[in-house]
């Protein structure tokens, strides 16, 4: 079935079959009917015990943006007011709707439910400047007031809302988590773990992601509230605003199962629809590669160094995350820049 969400800002078209609610948000039921005695159709087991021959047969990881989030993520993207986070997500949401690339990275396509809770007056400007950028908008919907994640009845009502429609989401965006979660204690372990679990159930055995936009913290570089957000996470993205003169960074904060992405500049152009599209930035300072940088510590070094010592000089003198450093190892090594001596690694002209 094709049906509009908010037909003003999306064309419908053709999508997959309607998001499944079953056991979406309630525990396995008891086999019994209590009230008369009887014994009803037991439902298949939730907990299945896997062997590692049934583990090698399950499907490839992939991507949902190539290189920065994982398909099946429960993703969150963070920063200070301002920063431009929602005008990332909003971009990466509708590249992943239509195909189109994201900021050069392939995604995976496939229908994205956007939910505003906050910045409802500007969304039609969005809209408009990202389609007189970029092109036709499909398969993209539009809810123009908060869920409460941790309210049970009212993410069942909006997941039928989304079932009613006929839409399969890939993607659901919550712009933002605390318009998202009215009320919440964010320092509490205890809201917080009901919000991740509201989030993780929607991940969870279904082809969909989920994407939290937050705010940082006092300390600017980390999610504001309960570590247990952190810990939940499969990707953190952080908008940094030191990415230069009128332009951020999108810096990867945590990268589960795959290594960190390179620091991401971009910039807000404005368009011709009296808002912005964010585009690659053309004034941040240009940064040596990670090989560049790894290269240049085993120079400091005098050409040989152990992995240990390679590794920590080229954190002292980069600043980039440490799992950047293993890349760019293995780059050097297969370029033939760097070759392996025993234990130790040294430059092939140096």
């Amino acid at each position: 079935m094709t049906s509009h969400m908010n037909p003003s800002h999306a064309t419908a078209v053709t999508v997959p079959a309607p998001l499944m609610l079953v056991n979406q948000l309630n525990p396995a039921e008891d086999p019994t009917d209590h009230q008369h005695g009887t014994t009803v159709a037991a439902r298949k087991p939730r907990f299945h015990l896997y062997t590692p021959g049934e583990i090698e047969s399950f499907p490839e990881p992939s991507w949902l943006i190539k290189d920065v989030v994982k398909h099946g993520s429960f993703a969150l993207l963070y920063g200070p007011s301002n920063v431009g986070k929602s005008f990332v997500a909003l971009d990466m949401a509708l590249s992943i709707a239509t195909g189109r690339p994201w900021q050069g990275r392939s995604v995976k396509q496939g229908p994205v439910v956007y939910v505003v809770g906050e910045g409802q007056a500007g969304i039609k400007d969005r809209l408009a400047a990202w389609k007189d950028a970029h092109g036709p908008i499909h398969d993209f919907y539009v809810v123009t007031c908060p869920v409460q994640l941790v309210n049970v009845d009212e993410l069942k009502e909006f997941l039928n809302s989304i079932q009613t429609a006929g839409v399969s989401p890939l993607l659901c965006v919550f712009d933002t988590l605390a318009r998202c979660a009215a009320g919440l204690d964010e320092n509490s372990s205890t809201a917080m773990g009901q919000l991740v679990e509201a989030a993780t159930r929607m991940v969870t055995g279904r082809d969909m992601n989920v994407l939290l936009i937050h705010h940082a913290g006092r300390k600017g570089s980390t999610p504001r509230g309960h570590s247990v957000l952190d810990g939940a996470t499969d990707t953190m993205m952080f908008c940094d605003k030191k990415g230069g003169a009128g332009s951020f960074a999108l810096k990867c904060t945590k990268q589960k199962d795959a290594e960190f992405f390179e620091d991401i500049f971009l910039e807000l152009e404005k368009a011709s629809a009296g808002s912005c599209i964010v585009v690659p930035s053309q004034s941040a300072v240009a940064k040596p590669s990670r090989s560049q940088t790894a290269l240049d510590a085993l120079q400091r070094l005098g050409g040989r160094a152990t992995h240990r010592d390679w590794q920590t000089e080229w954190q002292r003198g980069s600043g980039q995350n440490p799992s950047n450093f293993s890349k760019a190892k293995k780059e050097l090594l297969t370029s033939g820049a760097v070759v392996a001596d025993g234990k130790d690694f040294v430059l092939s002209i140096h």
